[in-house]
């Protein structure tokens, strides 16, 4: 059974042993999806550079935005895989923002979307 949930905060998300597929969104109000274990570490080295992709590397702070339980790694992969390939309107209404108050969000702080 698949589980999703919008994520206001890593304390929100108890370590387990099941894996997830996580967004977070960066300083520069970019997305990024992966997938781990333990998301509340994972959020921690995505900020804390160590162990972090290099695309959030540039980007930090990142914090966490989105959460869905997987079933097992592989399930975990395929959703990543799907939402990587999602425009990102689709995204933003994954995570229940819409693309319209994003773009305006954006546009009043001097930054295209």
């Amino acid at each position: 059974m698949k589980s999703s949930t919008k994520a206001s905060s890593t304390e929100e998300v108890e370590a387990s042993a099941g894996w997830y597929v996580y967004m977070v969104e960066c300083a520069d109000r970019s997305l990024y999806t992966g997938i781990a274990r333990d998301v509340p570490r994972r959020v921690a080295e995505h900020n804390e550079g160590r162990a972090a992709a290099r695309y959030t590397r540039a980007r930090r702070p990142v914090r966490l935005a989105w959460l869905e339980a997987a079933a097992d790694r592989g399930a975990a992969c395929r959703r990543e895989a799907a939402i990587k390939k999602l425009p990102r309107a689709e995204k933003l209404r994954l995570i229940g923002k819409t693309c319209d108050s994003v773009t305006m969000d954006a546009r009043l702080r001097g930054h295209d979307e």
